[in-house]
């Protein structure tokens, strides 16, 4: 019976081990959410049809601060989905695509890029799908704010967790991946709302790009 026991023991002990070293070890990968984008002055929408490409592979590793290593964040589809919010007023028809071809009926191909700095900068890219002639290119850049709402979530519980640490050590692993799953909630939080506005501030620039305006006349011409 006491040899049943130990066994037992034992084996819980290994699955407890091997547990805290998988939780411990893996990469979390965090997928930014669609964001709702507040409306823009009202202007005659141009008379295009556009395409938002939603790249899966589109990713970035989170910056080196707060422990955040081993976090990455999947920008598609909650980055494609903020963009057609921000387009929608100003185009005839937009609509999200995860390919080339699936844009080919369409007047126009809109591709993100972000880089991830302080400040940040996005940039859409907007082509012609039919040729992958590049009509225009544009650009917004945002800092991270500091004090958006959601920046101090989970700081009490992150004490606390920091306490059983010293408590129970061999938690360590476990609880500290815990606390950098948080920190990077708190990354998200400064995060999210600078796109919003590079994403607004984007569209309202394709209302007054030159090149965008010419490309809609020339379609309507032919």
């Amino acid at each position: 019976m006491t040899n049943s026991v130990t066994v037992a023991k034992g084996f819980a002990v290994l699955v407890g081990v091997a547990l805290t070293l998988g939780i411990s070890s893996c990469s979390v990968r965090n997928n930014f959410e669609g964001q709702p984008v507040p409306g823009s002055t009202k202007v005659p929408p141009l008379k295009l049809s556009l395409a938002v490409m939603s790249d899966r592979s589109l990713t970035f590793d989170y910056p080196p601060i707060h422990s955040l290593s081993d976090f990455r964040e999947a920008m598609n589809p909650g980055l494609a989905e903020t963009l057609r919010n921000g387009f929608g007023p100003g185009f005839q028809r937009v609509t999200i695509v995860e390919s080339e071809s699936d844009a080919a009926e369409m007047d126009l191909l809109a591709t993100p890029a972000i880089e991830v700095a302080d400040p940040m900068t996005l940039t859409v890219t907007f082509t012609e799908p039919r040729s992958g002639r590049e009509i225009s290119k544009i650009s917004s850049s945002r800092g991270l704010d500091g004090h958006a709402f959601g920046m101090y979530s989970h700081l009490g519980t992150d004490v606390m967790l920091f306490a059983v640490v010293l408590v129970v050590p061999p938690l360590d692993p476990v609880i500290a991946h815990q606390i950098r799953k948080h920190s990077a909630q708190r990354f998200n939080a400064m995060f999210s709302p600078a796109v919003v506005e590079m994403v607004s501030d984007i569209a309202q620039q394709t209302s007054r790009d030159s090149a965008l305006a010419a490309f809609s006349r020339s379609l309507t011409i032919r």
